[in-house]
């Protein structure tokens, strides 16, 4: 989040809670604080907390914003496979820094389809892998 965006979710915070204290020091501190993280996430923060608590303070806009993006998470539930190439261990922490990050923003939300088989299925001679019935009960 850059300064401006800053200062205007500062503002927005200060329109849902009128009677709370902002100086000229707010905004550096609270970009300070949320400089990290997207402005949607922010701006978004602070729609659910503004009908839920009085005072908005920039602690509780932080924890909103890991909780939104936990759910992201949460709701998206295994990873995907990752790409060919990241069974390396200086390429595999990496992909799944920027996958989890990508699905906490948002941007990544359904998983990549499974690639074409290319094989036609195989068929099953099932006499080979049973045993007949009369073989069970011992008849045969």
């Amino acid at each position: 989040m850059n300064q401006a965006e800053s200062l205007k979710i500062v503002r927005l915070a200060k329109a849902a809670s009128p009677a709370q204290a902002v100086d000229e020091y707010t905004p550096d501190l609270w970009h300070e604080v949320l400089k990290p993280f997207r402005f949607v996430d922010a701006h978004q923060a602070l729609i659910e907390l503004a009908g839920d608590t009085e005072w908005i303070h920039v602690s509780h806009v932080k924890a909103r914003i890991k909780r939104i993006r936990g759910a992201r998470l949460d709701a998206f539930g295994q990873l995907p496979e990752p790409p060919p190439g990241a069974e390396d261990p200086a390429v595999y922490p990496r992909w799944v820094a920027e996958t989890r990050r990508r699905i906490g923003d948002g941007t990544l939300t359904e998983r990549p389809a499974l690639p074409a088989g290319t094989e036609k299925p195989r068929e099953l001679d099932f006499t080979s892998v049973f045993r007949s019935v009369d073989d069970v009960d011992g008849a045969a």
